[in-house]
């Protein structure tokens, strides 16, 4: 093992990423081609640069790591130059940026420099100790082998560490400093975020030595990047990368953050690399596999059109992938402000690239429904009031806890209780039971008609209902183990659910992809990602817009339900609290989120879009197609 493998074995890594980064999938970038692009006349706004200064003489250890990790933000507009000022040469070599981020909160707390752990005594230079030791640890933990720089004892059986003596700094040339940072977020190599659970604290050492000119460096840091919150947001931006459906009707957004230097570029590089494993078996794309940006990447011109270059692979893709291509590139750059695409490989058009025209961001279709308390009858919220829904008779006797509807209106469901699922029909007819079981979730009807539920008794599985079927169809869920869920609602688009689990105190919330047949038919679910992770406690769940979620949750110790804003792929934000709120239900956009409190009466922020106020009273369950 070479003195910095050795080096890089014993040190602290920066974060435990929630999500490595996939194989095949494009690197978070930090160099190569794709800098050719303008993304600050792509975007439409000046890009925002970190003024980082390199070390200065006479530097304390704590001083330049300081230094190095707010050097970090600016390294995707000087290619880390000055964060490598902070290194060694060896050091310089071993660093590996590229690997992700772990975004903090607050300020890095240091403890006293220290002596570096020595070495296992059974691992001489050169010797292969395994996997373990040759490679950097990725795990937020250090390894000091047993009876090896503690100076500890037993105590009842249990290790007992002595103090870390205090190190004399003006004599030391080599040392080792850890701190601690309480971590946000972390994006993997792909630009993916994951928000950090409330409590989350992140030990960070490296070790530096002295030069020759008396000065401190560091000798031994962990791969990626440690970057604060104002850093992160000034240096980063996200942006929806598209995909399609399979029946190429609706498109499909994955969020991924990029320094906003050379935006554009990184978008489409990520576009070219595909979907993670959220969508992987969900959506498709019209990139052949291996297409990537030429080396003239993306350019704008005077008028605020740009040229995608492609490389040749592109070529391998018939008419109706690269129109579907055309239009993946074209929504991924339009909201960056860009006026049109032209798509070109070596400088040639690209023929045969009309984009195709698929939906997105769709709008729930319809206002919302929900139950007059004073005679049991199905209701519309038409501005502030409330219009009796026609051929549904009243559901007097019906103990109505929640309603669903399909954005045509056709297909119309209420759980009763929590054992049973109704169909209510439109002729004046009576409900006739769907379902009956045992904690049944409200249900959600997805843009197919189908109806959407959980309960106890099927194991790790979310139940969909065929109206005309005979038996529920179950899709198992792995991830489902050992919890119970809370609530859930399909996308719009169809190719994911949002589902709550847990009980309050240990809520999670999961998106998961959804596998159909080339009928529509559901067949699986993917691996979910995690949302939401600063709250604790969530009892109700909708979509705001096509990458966003709203919940009904409080934070660790939170008396008070709030509803929050919960983005896929991003940190979640509050929308104020109402009293005594039980459900919300959402339409497209925040203006269109509505909370119901256990009175029956329903606040709105369409008014002010910051504030709620009273829309109507006198109505229960209220809730958007879907």
């Amino acid at each position: 093992m070479t003195a910095s493998r050795a080096q890089r074995a014993r040190t602290t890594a920066v974060a435990a990423l929630a999500a490595a980064a996939l194989a095949g999938c494009v690197s978070l970038p930090t160099a190569g081609p794709v800098t050719r692009g303008a993304a600050d006349a792509v975007d439409g706004q000046d890009p925002i640069y970190l003024i980082i200064d390199g070390p200065v003489a006479g530097a304390s250890p704590e001083q330049i790591v300081r230094g190095f990790v707010t050097a970090q933000a600016a390294g995707a507009v000087d290619r880390f130059e000055t964060a490598r000022a902070f290194l060694t040469p060896a050091a310089v070599d071993a660093w590996d940026p590229r690997t992700g981020i772990t975004v903090y909160a607050g300020d890095l707390a240091f403890d006293d420099p220290h002596d570096v752990p020595s070495p296992s005594p059974n691992t001489a230079e050169g010797q292969d100790s395994g996997a373990a030791a040759d490679e950097p640890s990725r795990s937020g933990a250090a390894t000091v082998p047993d009876g090896e720089g503690t100076g500890g004892g037993t105590e009842g059986g249990t290790e007992v560490p002595s103090p870390t003596p205090t190190l004399d700094v003006a004599t030391s040339t080599r040392l080792a400093l850890t701190g601690h940072a309480r971590v946000s977020a972390s994006v993997d190599g792909a630009g993916r975020l994951t928000e950090a659970d409330p409590e989350a604290v992140q030990d960070v050492q490296v070790e530096l030595e002295r030069t020759a000119e008396g000065e401190w460096r560091i000798a031994a840091v962990p791969d990626g990047l440690l970057v604060s919150q104002p850093n992160f947001r000034a240096a980063y931006e996200s942006t929806s990368v598209y995909f399609a459906t399979t029946d190429l009707a609706f498109l499909v957004p994955e969020v991924r953050w990029f320094p906003r230097e050379n935006h554009a570029s990184y978008a489409i590089s990520s576009l070219l690399a595909g979907p993670s494993t959220l969508l992987r078996d969900v959506v498709v794309s019209g990139a052949p596999q291996g297409t990537t940006l030429s080396v003239e990447g993306v350019r704008p011109d005077e008028t605020g059109r740009v040229t995608v270059d492609l490389s040749q692979q592109v070529l391998a893709a018939d008419e109706r992938q690269r129109s579907l291509l055309a239009a993946q590139i074209d929504a991924t750059l339009r909201p960056l402000g860009v006026a049109g695409v032209d798509l070109r490989v070596g400088g040639v058009p690209l023929t045969g690239a009309s984009p195709l025209q698929l939906e997105r961001d769709l709008s729930p279709g319809g206002p919302p429904i929900g139950l007059r308390t004073e005679d049991s009858v199905l209701v519309r919220l038409e501005g502030r009031e409330l219009a009796p829904v026609e051929g549904v008779a009243p559901l007097e006797g019906v103990d109505v806890t929640g309603l669903a509807s399909s954005a045509d209106g056709t297909v119309l469901v209420a759980r009763e209780g929590t054992s049973r699922i109704l169909r209510l029909a439109t002729d004046g007819a009576p409900p006739t039971s769907l379902v009956e079981g045992k904690n049944l979730v409200v249900p959600s009807v997805d843009r197919t008609g189908r109806i959407w539920t959980a309960g106890s008794g099927h194991g790790p599985a979310l139940m969909v209902l065929t109206p005309g079927a005979d038996e529920p169809l179950l899709l198992e869920a792995p991830w489902l183990e050992d919890t119970s869920v809370v609530a859930l609602r399909v996308a719009r688009d169809g190719a994911r659910v949002a589902v709550v689990v847990g009980a309050p105190g240990s809520a999670r919330v999961f998106v998961a992809g959804v596998v159909r047949a080339e009928d529509g038919t559901p067949t699986g679910l993917t691996t979910p990602v995690s949302g939401g992770a600063s709250l604790t406690t969530v009892t109700d769940v909708d979509w705001v817009d096509e990458s966003t979620l709203v919940v009904l949750g409080a934070p660790p110790g939170g008396a008070h339900l709030a509803a929050y804003v919960v983005p896929v792929g991003g940190t979640s934000e509050t929308m104020s609290t109402v009293d005594s709120a039980v459900a919300l239900t959402a339409g497209r956009g925040r203006r269109a989120v509505y909370v119901e409190t256990s009175d029956g009466e329903v606040f709105g922020r369409g008014a002010t879009g910051t504030n709620w106020t009273p829309v109507v009273s006198g109505v229960r369950r209220l809730t958007y197609p879907g």
